[in-house]
């Protein structure tokens, strides 16, 4: 079996990725979908958590090879019910009988077959990956267990009501690896991290080794802590643009102000914006907003000097606050059109009403108790959508959408 054409090799990548929609767990390879709505999701559901009282637990499974152990015969049995049997054993057809050699110093070794694995770097590979582990979901989620899942990388949160806590952490985190073991999939427990939120620290016994949890644990590159109070969060982008920004200080005299700006935009805030949806929301402490508007005003003196006022300077670029406000607006209206992430979008559709003056505009409910509530993402978009003011659900294109976002937050 073989593909005649580009037509058919487009046909078959259309077929799979309407599959991927059902991959509610699923951030990564994914069109509409990011580290950030991986992040957001999970933000969502530990505030959700915490704002009703209820304790939780956070643990992080990170995958060893995970293209390379792939095993072809297990695709198989897998994708044949979800895309039938002749696109499954064309990708069968794909991953199996593969073979390679070893080249050492111009000297090679005769070719070999591989038994197992995923070519890395081909288009088809990240949706085979996410077909072969589409059931992960099915073996740990239930109405007290979450899974959110960006490539290799799988976060679950786990809550109990009439069940010791450790206990069904222990359990989640047995089913969770003993479908790894099953799966050919290959688990590097030095790197299992536990986090726990509302509670006491909880220690587990993963294979006669104990894994103890902590307040504070990294996802996608952001730092969650135990409180949600994001503090080493931003200690952490504020050193990390700090360095950055001292790099770039001592180049300044080479370039124009124009071509300092483009290139502080690219190494500068490029880091230093990473998460903002996340972690920069309206209720974060106002010691934290004060060190994070103090490196961005830094940031923008350098190409500017150092006497304009912050008056001035805003108008250059927006400050945090607004620039926050404008990137989660951006993602809340992508979800609402794209209806992508699924799980964030069924979240949002739940607490969404329609305005009886502005059809086309929505607003949300704030049905939060407590001020961690306020970070699920159905709560905090009622403020943003309230600052939205044009008809974003007809808009009809990206650039109509973004500059109606600039009208509504920077003028």
């Amino acid at each position: 079996m073989c593909l005649n054409n580009d037509r058919d090799s487009q046909g078959v990548l259309k077929k799979i990725l309407k599959l991927l929609y059902i991959l509610l767990n699923q951030h990564g390879f994914r069109k509409a979908h990011s580290t950030t709505t991986a992040c957001l999701e999970i933000q969502s559901t530990l505030a959700s958590l915490l704002d009703k009282g209820s304790p939780c637990v956070m643990y992080s499974a990170d995958l060893s090879a995970a293209f390379d152990v792939i095993r072809p015969d297990i695709f198989h049995q897998k994708a044949k019910s979800l895309i039938g049997i002749t696109l499954t054993d064309l990708i069968f057809e794909f991953i199996t009988n593969r073979t390679g050699y070893i080249d050492v110093n111009g000297c090679s070794s005769t070719f070999f077959k591989f038994p197992a694995g995923c070519p890395q770097g081909s288009t088809l590979g990240p949706r085979v990956f996410n077909i072969y582990t589409s059931d992960l979901g099915e073996c740990i989620i239930d109405n007290n267990t979450w899974l959110t899942t960006y490539a290799d990388d799988s976060y679950v949160v786990v809550t109990c009501e009439n069940q010791n806590l450790t206990q069904k952490v222990e359990t989640v985190v047995k089913k969770h690896f003993s479908w790894l073991r099953s799966n050919g999939l290959v688990c590097n427990e030095d790197k299992t991290e536990m986090m726990t939120l509302g509670c006491d620290k909880v220690n587990i016994n993963l294979n006669g080794k104990i894994i103890s949890s902590t307040d504070k644990m990294k996802v996608l590159g952001l730092i969650f802590d135990s409180k949600l109070d994001w503090t080493d969060q931003v200690s952490s982008t504020i050193s990390k643009s700090s360095r950055i920004l001292h790099g770039l200080k001592h180049v300044r005299r080479l370039f124009k102000a124009d071509q300092f700006k483009r290139i502080i935009t690219s190494f500068f805030f490029s880091v230093f914006n990473y998460g903002m949806e996340v972690w920069y929301h309206g209720n974060l402490g106002f010691h934290n907003k004060r060190r994070v508007r103090a490196l961005h005003y830094r940031a923008l003196r350098l190409i500017y000097g150092k006497t304009m006022p912050k008056e001035e300077l805003n108008k250059q670029r927006a400050p945090p606050d607004k620039m926050a406000l404008f990137m989660t607006a951006k993602q809340m209206i992508n979800i609402m059109n794209n209806k992508q992430p699924q799980t964030l979008f069924t979240r949002l559709d739940k607490n969404a009403y329609i305005e009886r003056r502005n059809p086309w505009r929505f607003q949300f409910f704030d049905n939060s108790r407590s001020r961690v509530g306020k970070q699920a993402v159905k709560n905090r978009l009622a403020m943003i959508a309230r600052h939205t003011k044009f008809d974003w659900a007809i808009a009809v294109s990206k650039d109509a959408i973004r500059t109606g976002l600039k009208k509504s937050f920077f003028i």
